[in-house]
């Protein structure tokens, strides 16, 4: 299929906020949530984003206890 010719026979709507991804370390422990909102940054406060930064929805930390 010629994707610049392609025609689409269905539209498709996602609402932002409503999908989740996370991150995690090597032991399989979940240790940030962040969802698809876009969050624009103005780094040289002149009224245009110059990048975006993701929301992050929830943050822990994981340390293991010492035993003695």
């Amino acid at each position: 299929m010629n994707v610049l010719t392609a025609k689409i026979t269905q539209n498709y709507t996602q609402v932002l906020g409503t999908k989740y991804y996370e991150f995690s370390n090597h032991l399989g422990n979940v240790l940030m949530v962040y969802n698809d909102i876009k969050v624009g940054v103005d780094a040289n406060i002149d009224g245009v984003v110059d990048g975006f930064l993701s929301s992050i929805t929830n943050y822990s930390d994981y340390f293991s206890e010492a035993f003695s």
